[in-house]
């Protein structure tokens, strides 16, 4: 279970109309990592247009250097009359990505944290978030929202006809579209409670008064049509129809929290089925369970670790795994499971390292193939040798 409750500590900026020079743009920073320049950037790549109403919320992401973020920007109308002069202030918030993910907290928490802050103040600005995680099933809008994010098309996704729903419901509808994906694909996520059609944004996933010509247009309240021929979309939608009253599946989708990009649509896919094998004991393939021993590896679980080594011994007694060995080194490299993972040991360790042999060399290794994956570890983990002898300690295979 994630923590009950994190805190961070987050840079910020105020973005507005400079009495002075007339012109809008950074007023004041919190004086850490982010440079005016930076936050300039986060403002110019998710620019909503002059809005029609507010206050609106973006949440988008960026990274400094190698530090994922989320950033916050929550803009205002700014003093008595602002809405007939389109004055407005814009509160942006960078906020680590690593804490947020390990409790899982939600965008609408995450909003309500900061919306009390009013910037320029002294420093950063630290604040104490709810744990959160998926609540209510899923309605058919959102899953087919959340399945139509990958087409890989890389489209912006807007949503029309959302009438006078208020700001803080097209949030909450935001928050279960991204609770029906990999909790880490919010460090790639940019969505708004709202975009004018005209303008010019990075922003993935929108509210709008109408959709571009270059965006995907869905209508409020009603299940999307996917794109055509998308595969991945269409088994992503199938399998979350299937599992949609299961809240098992949804959390173990939250616990998925290393950040994953929108470009590689089928690892979400794989992230899902992964979901589905340890929440319901379903598990379709070697790949899935492949995928579930690299996730619960990070995650540190070594029940449904066990499990899914379990289910993959019972594979090796299929008929026709050897004729499938190429692939499945191919799947274990892809995942990094051959490797010396500090959290694993013990037994446990061992019958890992046995399972991934046995999948990809069969029930015994030659001397060339070991010398070989020996020479792919600078220190060979003493679970991976103690798998390596007792493999070749057993009954030699009839031929």
């Amino acid at each position: 279970m994630p923590q009950d409750e994190t805190r961070v500590t987050a840079e910020w900026a105020l973005w507005g109309l400079d009495r002075d020079s007339g012109a809008r743009g950074v007023l004041a920073v919190s004086g850490g990592r982010f440079s005016r320049g930076n936050f300039a950037e986060i403002v110019h790549r998710y620019h909503t247009g002059v809005p029609a109403e507010l206050p609106q919320v973006t949440i988008g992401w960026t990274r400094l250097p190698d530090v994922p973020y989320l950033t916050l920007a929550i803009e205002t109308w700014c003093g008595a009359g602002a809405a007939l002069t389109a004055d407005s202030v814009t509160r942006v918030f960078c906020v680590p990505f690593g804490p947020l993910a390990r409790a899982r907290v939600s965008y609408e928490s995450l909003y309500r944290a900061f919306a009390p802050l009013d910037p320029p103040m002294d420093g950063a600005a630290t604040v104490v978030l709810p744990a959160g995680g998926p609540g209510k099933p899923a309605a058919g809008p959102a899953m087919g929202t959340a399945a139509t994010l990958l087409s890989g098309e890389g489209r912006h996704v807007a949503i029309e006809d959302a009438g006078a729903l208020p700001m803080l419901e097209r949030l909450r509808f935001l928050d279960e579209v991204a609770w029906l994906l990999p909790y880490g694909m919010r460090a790639r996520l940019s969505v708004s409670t709202w975009t004018r059609s005209t303008a010019e944004h990075r922003i993935r996933l929108s509210f709008t008064d109408h959709a571009p010509t270059a965006s995907r247009a869905l209508v409020w309240d009603r299940p999307p049509v996917l794109p055509a021929g998308a595969d991945v979309p269409e088994r992503y939608l199938a399998l979350l129809a299937d599992f949609a009253d299961s809240p098992g599946v949804l959390q173990e989708l939250a616990r998925a929290a290393d950040p994953l990009p929108f470009t590689d649509p089928r690892a979400a896919l794989q992230a899902l089925k992964a979901a589905v094998a340890v929440a319901t004991g379903e598990a379709p393939d070697i790949e899935t369970l492949l995928t579930v021993c690299r996730d619960m590896l990070r995650q540190e679980r070594h029940e449904p670790l066990v499990t899914a080594l379990g289910k993959l011994e019972g594979e090796l007694r299929s008929g026709d795994v050897h004729e499938k060995r190429d692939l499945h080194r191919k799947i274990i490299d892809d995942l990094g499971l051959m490797a010396d993972h500090a959290n694993l040991s013990g037994s446990i360790a061992v019958l890992f390292y046995s399972v991934l042999l046995r999948l990809t060399h069969g029930p015994r290794l030659g001397d060339a193939a070991t010398e070989e994956l020996l020479g792919s570890f600078t220190d060979p983990p003493a679970e991976l040798l103690e798998a390596l002898r007792q493999l070749s300690a057993g009954p030699r295979p009839v031929r």
